[in-house]
């Protein structure tokens, strides 16, 4: 933006350039045509051609052929026979009024144009403005959701390693209760083969008492 505004200022600053040396010329002109007289029009043609060689210099560097024929025809008129001609004078003049209204134009277009610039410009800072800010909030909202995201993975490994330990006590307390299992289990068929015995014991004495009273 600061470029444009720069090379707008630039574009004015030639405009007023030409449109001084434009106003020295129609002075010049306009003093001839007012006071013709014969001892002041060599100083004035002098004058003017200096003015309008000025004038073709600021035209030729500004690169703007658009001027080029009236500066041309300006070139053409500007001598001392023409300048006692008081309808080539007017001639002149005419010509350098086209060429101040056309500078004039340039400086109006140029200003528009810039208005119309600087508000499209504006737009679109505006609205850079407005996606910069559409990003920081979903920027915002993404950070948030990765925030919660790995507090719930923490919530949820927290939880896992409860589980887990849950499960290997568990598992020690399964261990334990088969070890118990089969100890109880062992101790059961030691008690069956002791009562087994002992049931042979008894019968083998009933036997032998019953043998014993025949």
């Amino acid at each position: 933006m600061t470029d444009i505004v720069i090379q707008y200022h630039a574009g004015v600053a030639e405009a007023d350039a030409k449109l001084m040396v434009v106003k020295q010329l129609r002075d010049i002109i306009e003093d001839e045509l007012i006071n013709p007289t014969g001892g002041k029009s060599f100083i004035q043609i002098s004058k003017f051609n200096e003015k309008l060689k000025d004038l073709k210099t600021l035209i030729e560097k500004s690169g703007d052929r658009f001027y080029t024929p009236i500066i041309q025809t300006l070139v053409q008129l500007a001598s001392e026979q023409n300048f006692s001609d008081q309808k080539i004078l007017q001639t002149i003049l005419k010509n350098l009024n086209a060429l101040e209204a056309s500078l004039k134009k340039f400086k109006e277009e140029k200003e528009v144009s810039l208005k119309v610039t600087l508000k499209n410009l504006k737009a679109q800072e505006d609205n850079l403005v407005t996606q910069m800010q559409d990003y920081h909030h979903l920027e915002q909202r993404y950070i948030s959701d990765v925030t919660e995201a790995s507090e719930n993975t923490k919530i949820l490994n927290d939880q896992l390693l409860t589980i887990a330990s849950e499960i290997s006590r568990k598992e020690d307390e399964l261990k334990n209760i088969n070890h118990l299992c089969d100890t109880e289990n062992k101790m059961f068929k030691d008690g069956i083969q002791r009562i087994e015995v002992v049931r042979k014991d008894v019968s083998h004495a009933v036997n032998h008492v019953m043998d014993l009273t025949k």
